[in-house]
């Protein structure tokens, strides 16, 4: 006879914060349960949540810098670090937020005021909900897959986030395309 084990306990942290995530996906109905509809979120962070990209600055990062982050790895220096890339110009995030696709979603001012004109990126806030309206409506393809499952004998309902492989890997979609000049691995290596 086996021991009953929990369904996670073999699962890496990030497995489980996966799961996690999903499950109040699930039970919500939101696609960012961690916040508020009413937050505002910076819009390079929102950037990188929407599409999964990273953030390029302009920003040179002083090699002295560098240097004494890896003799230690004391995160005050990831601190600065971090601080410099902010305060450079980042690439491609008013190209995303301008683009006619994403023009819906309101940018705002750290007091959530929205803002007509020209935009300071370094400054600009997303409101979550705004953000989540666009991607329900838009973005089908973005959303996790919350809605129950019926069997095939259409009794029995399972949660997505219990369907979930061990590994918490699951392919959402199954076509080849190129994404925000991003690539596409179309043989899976």
């Amino acid at each position: 006879m086996q021991p009953c084990r929990h369904p996670h306990a073999g699962l890496s942290l990030s497995g489980r914060l996966l799961r996690e995530r999903l499950k109040r996906q699930a039970v919500t109905g939101r696609i960012f349960p961690e916040y508020a509809e009413d937050a505002l979120l910076p819009a390079w962070e929102m950037y990188v949540r929407m599409t999964g990209n990273a953030v390029i600055s302009d920003a040179e990062v002083p090699p002295e810098l560098i240097r004494q982050y890896r003799e230690n790895y004391d995160p005050q220096y990831l601190d600065t670090i971090r601080d410099l890339q902010l305060s450079g110009r980042s690439a491609g995030l008013s190209q995303f937020w301008t683009h006619p696709v994403q023009r819906s979603i309101p940018i705002r001012t750290s007091a959530g005021l929205i803002v007509d004109g020209k935009i300071n990126w370094q400054s600009a806030f997303v409101r979550v909900g705004d953000a989540e309206e666009h991607i329900r409506e838009n973005r089908a393809t973005k959303l996790s897959d919350t809605k129950p499952t019926t069997t095939t004998d259409g009794t029995v309902r399972i949660a997505s986030p219990e369907l979930l492989p061990e590994n918490g890997l699951l392919p959402h979609l199954n076509c080849s395309r190129r994404i925000n000049l991003g690539s596409y691995d179309e043989e899976g290596r």
